[in-house]
């Protein structure tokens, strides 16, 4: 699965009425609303900044995950065993989610 390239950004529109995400050239990817009966203590700039906040280390995580793996050759047999199925679980986790 391909999406717009990263990094996103968020942009306040309609005086915080609602925020857009978009990408870093301005091509525009959602907006996150707030709900039709305006109630202002929705959290919606959060959410949006949230969601490219995500969006953004996505990438990042999954390349430092992938780093780490080499040295589970280092540990010896036993050791640490559940964290590192822990660890590839996490990676196989994220690299599904790009997937589709």
């Amino acid at each position: 699965m391909t999406h717009t390239p990263t990094p996103w950004i968020v942009k306040e529109k309609q005086k915080g009425r609602f925020y857009r995400i978009m990408s870093e050239d301005n091509k525009s990817i959602a907006d996150v609303w707030l709900g039709n009966d305006g109630d202002q203590s929705q959290p919606v700039k959060q959410d949006a900044e949230h969601i490219v906040k995500c969006v953004n280390a996505h990438d990042d995580l999954v390349n430092a995950l992938k780093g780490i793996l080499p040295l589970k050759g280092a540990c010896p047999d036993g050791i640490w065993d559940n964290e590192w199925k822990a660890i590839e679980n996490i990676l196989n986790q994220l690299e599904n989610v790009k997937k589709d």
